[in-house]
């Protein structure tokens, strides 16, 4: 009896290490921004092989970016807004692309909206607490950041350009004229 061929996913190691570093970044640890846009751009180019490839990359880009706006948007975080929001317009802009667009989730200008949304009720309910000397402009940022993350949401709420591009590719045969037949005895 001959047993079924495996299929062995070579790129699953890659992506789940790509994951882990994209997760990263919001926690500040790991490789710094230009590392991580490297890292993608080497598994994109040589190392995916396909669509299923490509789009597991920018399912974990996608999700390091929004894991800087998690982060931000709670209560109890009190970090600088300025670093994390460049991490993340980085991030996006990259994913702006319509080679890398067309990967991203369908519900990806739903949860930016939702994102921004917590962001600034986070900013309406900031408080002075614990020494903390800069909360004005942490108010500020997170203002200047939700209308980022509106922007991006806006942009993700266009059709994909894939499927556009599809319907734009496809040729169309030429009509055929329509003759009719002579009549004979002219009435």
């Amino acid at each position: 009896m001959i047993e079924p061929q495996q299929t062995e996913d070579k790129f699953a190691c890659l992506a789940e290490d790509f994951n882990k570093s994209a997760r990263n970044i919001a926690n500040g640890s790991g490789l710094s921004m230009e590392g991580l846009m490297l890292k993608f751009d080497i598994l994109w180019r040589f190392k995916a092989e396909g669509s299923a490839d490509h789009a597991r990359l920018v399912e974990g880009l996608y999700e390091g970016g929004m894991d800087i706006l998690r982060k931000l948007a709670k209560p109890q975080c009190h970090e600088a807004v300025q670093g994390h929001m460049n991490n993340f317009q980085q991030i996006f802009n990259f994913l702006m692309r319509p080679e890398h667009m067309q990967f991203l989730p369908d519900d990806t200008s739903e949860k930016l909206v939702n994102i921004a949304l917590e962001l600034i009720k986070k900013s309406e309910n900031v408080q002075y607490e614990y020494n903390w000397k800069d909360y004005a402009q942490h108010k500020t940022e997170l203002i200047t950041l939700a209308k980022s993350v509106t922007v991006f949401a806006e942009k993700t709420r266009e059709p994909k350009q894939s499927i556009a591009t599809f319907a734009a590719a496809k040729s169309i045969a030429p009509a055929k004229r329509l003759t009719l037949p002579a009549v004979e005895g002219g009435n």
